[in-house]
């Protein structure tokens, strides 16, 4: 029974993405039916997913296509549709009956409150038998009743372990069995946050390693290396573990790894302590010497750097040592940049002017932004001949709407 019309099609798609979809009604996979609406593959250039759903009385399309990532209600929602309207062409569409949130005659949920206990145990593990997703939430419920089985719950986090290349389609299902995983151990973490910490660890280690041979392109893996590194986050503010393992354990995770997810130190502050914090710090500053030799676009170097600024900025909170690890390479001319505005954002206008001016003399090439900071500084601090004097040059070096405007 369908819950929409042709007009419902064109209205939502718009009469191109309408046109369009035309081409793709034999590349319709089969229909699979949901409690709210449909689910089927679209067969193209890639296998995108399509939802169709009537939510409070009207139709909602849902594709991992781009165009329906952005919101659109794109040509293969509309093949869908219409693969579902051409048995129901002589008719008009029918309204569903809906009972708790449900669609059609059938109540599910009160034909299944109905059924005997035992037959329902039977029923759902017939469905595990076939249905691998059925399966895995099922064993991650059972892991979890009760004392949690936490060894259980590690053999399961490693079905995640990377297997290959991950191509754009697949990585949408290992993104959800991740979410499944990282659903069953918020159960643990409530209950036992020391026994999940080292499993969402272990979550983290697999999902980063899979994503460097995936087409995450949808960042849909990305979302759940995200939402594991604040998971393990919690765990360990609610029971810190080793504090020099866990700093260990930062630095070679960010270090060793792709560049992905960005793990901020600063919530990990409460769990590490003065002791973690310090080694830490320790560490870096071993690394940094031992990279000091490094060509500046090293891998390692790098990511050295980057740590030891976030270090600097949240957790010392020392503009002086920012300053200092900005000026170890002044190659580029933005790093005075970056050195003007720690310094401003200090009160340090003086101090920031005297690094500014200094990059207007030494910098290997003439950068404006420099110069925009300064114009800023001066027109802060009320020396308004100053700050015309560089509006004027900037303006006459790129004459354009922009550089006319501030003058």
């Amino acid at each position: 029974m369908v819950w929409f019309s042709d007009a419902d099609l064109r209205r939502l798609a718009g009469d191109r993405s309408y046109g369009r979809a035309a081409g793709y009604l034999d590349a319709v996979g089969a229909l699979d039916e949901l409690p709210d609406g449909v689910t089927a593959v679209v067969y193209g250039s890639e296998q995108y997913r399509v939802r169709l759903s009537g939510r409070d009385g009207r139709l909602v399309g849902e594709c991992d296509c781009p165009h329906g990532r952005d919101g659109a209600f794109c040509k293969h929602c509309v093949a869908v549709g219409l693969v579902l309207l051409a048995p129901n062409a002589e008719s008009e569409p029918v309204a569903p009956v809906r009972r708790r949130g449900r669609r059609g005659p059938v109540d599910v949920r009160a034909a299944l409150e109905s059924v005997d206990r035992a037959e329902l145990v039977d029923l759902l593990v017939e469905l595990a038998a076939t249905h691998p997703d059925v399966h895995r939430r099922l064993s991650l419920r059972a892991a979890t009743a009760g004392e949690p089985d936490l060894a259980e719950l590690r053999r399961l986090v490693d079905t995640l372990r990377p297997r290959g290349f991950v191509d754009y389609s697949r990585s949408f299902d290992y993104a959800r069995k991740a979410t499944d995983v990282l659903d069953a151990l918020d159960v643990v973490a409530r209950r036992d946050p020391g026994g999940a910490g080292p499993l969402y660890r272990r979550v983290l280690q697999h999902v980063i390693r899979t994503s460097e041979q995936a087409d995450d392109s949808a960042g849909t893996i990305g979302d759940v290396a995200d939402r594991a590194v604040d998971a393990y986050a919690a765990a360990c503010r609610a029971e810190p573990p080793d504090p020099v393992g866990l700093a260990r354990w930062l630095i070679d995770t960010q270090l060793d790894g792709p560049g992905w997810p960005d793990i901020d130190v600063a919530d990990f502050a409460d769990a590490l302590g003065p002791d973690g914090l310090a080694a830490y710090w320790r560490q870096l500053t071993d690394l940094a010497a031992a990279t000091a030799d490094a060509d500046r676009f090293d891998h390692r170097a790098f990511v050295v750097t980057h740590l030891r600024e976030g270090y600097l900025r949240a957790i010392a909170h020392d503009p002086d040592g920012l300053v200092a690890l900005y000026a170890e390479d002044l190659t580029e001319p933005y790093q005075y940049v970056r050195i003007g505005q720690v310094l401003r954002d200090a009160g340090r206008t003086e101090d920031a002017v005297g690094w500014l001016l200094r990059g207007r003399a030494e910098a290997a090439r003439p950068d404006s932004r420099i110069d925009e900071l300064l114009a800023e500084i001066h027109t802060d601090t009320g020396r308004y001949g100053d700050a015309l004097d560089l509006r004027w040059q900037l303006f006459t070096r790129s004459p354009d709407v922009t550089t006319h405007r501030t003058l």
